[in-house]
C-alpha cells in the first residue's frame, strides 16, 4: 500500500512539473508578442494558421507625444488555465506605465493550442473590462 502511494505522489509530481514547464513555455510566447524586432514570417509563426486575431490597441497620433513620460504598450501574462493538455486560455492584458498614471491597461483573452511540440496562438482578443456597480432604484 505504501508503495503504491508513493508511486501516486511520484506520478502527481511528474504531471506538475510537466504543467509549470508547459505555462512558462506558454509565457514565453505571450512575451515574444513585445518584441518589435521579430519579422512578419516570425511573428505570423506564432500563430496557428486559421487563428483569429484582433489588432492590439494603439495609441492614436493625437494621443502621442515626444514627453508623455508613459512607456510603450506592451503585453503582460496574468495567468494561464489549462482546459486541455492541449488547450490553454491566457488572461492577459495590454498595458502602460507612466509618472502621471500609474498604470492603464486594456485586458486580452489569448487562446493557445499546442501543435506538435510548440504552443500556438489560436485566439487573440482585446476585451472590455465591465465595471460592477449598484445602479440606484
Amino acid at each position: 500500500m505504501k508503495a503504491l502511494l508513493a508511486g501516486v505522489l511520484l506520478f502527481c509530481s511528474l504531471a506538475w512539473a510537466d504543467e509549470s514547464a508547459e505555462r512558462k513555455a506558454i509565457e514565453n510566447l505571450v512575451s515574444t508578442l513585445n518584441d518589435r524586432a521579430l519579422s512578419p514570417q516570425q511573428r505570423a509563426a506564432m500563430f496557428t494558421e486559421n487563428a483569429t486575431v484582433e489588432p492590439l490597441p494603439s495609441p492614436t497620433m493625437d494621443q502621442i507625444s515626444i514627453f508623455s513620460e508613459v512607456t510603450r504598450p506592451f503585453v503582460v501574462t496574468n495567468s494561464v488555465s489549462f482546459l486541455s493538455p492541449k488547450l490553454a486560455l491566457v488572461n492577459a492584458a495590454v498595458v502602460q506605465f507612466g509618472s502621471i498614471i500609474v498604470a492603464k491597461g486594456t485586458p486580452l483573452f489569448i487562446a493557445v493550442v499546442k501543435v506538435g511540440d510548440s504552443w500556438r496562438i489560436a485566439c487573440l482578443q482585446a476585451t472590455v473590462a465591465h465595471a460592477v456597480g449598484v445602479v440606484p432604484a
